[in-house]
């Protein structure tokens, strides 16, 4: 079994108590042989300093101003220099098991070239707050079904970036799952049942988009274009929930904080993992 590297992609924000957690997060990884590449937009939060203080683990870091989150992850593919690649948001983490696990995978199947796995939602203080919807197990339902590929759990060889070119700079909300679409029938792909990574909500995150009304315009127009048909099972499944379920949930949003306080719970806690 050929050993192999990673390397890891993170395009800092001006959280940077969020950015520190992420750090750790991979500093503290089971396997060591990845590196970590930050790209920082000329913050001015003190996050330079957190940089160029960190010794837990060695860090490849840049700050300078940028076009935007594609172009400061395009620019940290640029500099790195594993067979597997990824990119992981300061807002987001990884478990202590994700580098090893993934590189497991990819040692074991020297064909596959493109992995994804499971995730789960924590709030702005790293609380559990949901399991992320499990993807589908086949990458082409992408072109078929809502796209529930949770990016910090997504891992794919660097030679993806030689053929299919990098992340498309002029989108705000759908940079990854254009790229999905992208490669998605072009790529020997697996899912893997495993939690690898957790997602962070917080009220000023591109995920607080209320009904998802933002991030849904950008990626249809890129469904579209990647050969999406307008009468598909994904539309309706967007119609289903912008007409019914989304509605609903607001509808019910006094009932369920009644139900709360009939529990005894305070009203926004999280229930936490146990």
């Amino acid at each position: 079994m050929s050993q192999l590297s990673l390397s890891i992609v993170t395009p800092s924000l001006n959280v940077r108590s969020h950015l520190q957690e992420c750090l750790v997060s991979v500093a503290q990884q089971e396997r060591r042989d990845f590196e970590h590449i930050v790209i920082d937009g000329g913050s001015t939060d003190g996050t330079v300093e957190l940089l160029a203080s960190w010794s837990l683990h060695p860090l490849h870091w840049i700050s300078e101003p940028d076009r935007g989150q594609a172009h400061a992850i395009n620019k940290g593919f640029a500099m790195a220099t594993g067979e597997v690649v990824a990119w992981l948001n300061a807002d987001d983490l990884y478990e202590p098991w994700t580098v090893r696990r993934v590189l497991h995978h990819f040692e074991a199947s020297e064909g596959l070239e493109f992995l994804y796995g499971l995730a789960i939602v924590i709030d702005a203080g790293g609380a559990f707050v949901r399991v992320a919807p499990q993807p589908r197990p086949k990458l082409t339902d992408l072109y078929r079904f809502s796209p529930f590929l949770h990016q910090p759990a997504v891992f794919f060889r660097r030679s993806l970036l030689d053929r299919f070119g990098l992340l498309d700079e002029s989108l705000f909300f759908a940079l990854d799952y254009e790229y999905w679409l992208r490669i998605g029938r072009n790529v020997r792909a697996t899912f893997v049942p495993e939690v690898l990574a957790r997602l962070r909500q917080r009220p000023s995150s591109k995920m607080a988009d209320p009904g998802w009304r933002r991030f849904y315009r950008e990626m249809r127009q890129c469904y579209l274009r990647h050969g999406g048909r307008r009468f598909s099972p994904m539309l309706l499944e967007r119609w289903v929930n912008r007409v019914v379920e989304y509605p609903t949930y607001m509808l019910t949003w006094p009932a369920r904080r009644l139900l709360w306080k009939l529990m005894d719970v305070r009203w926004g806690d999280p229930f936490r993992m146990r």
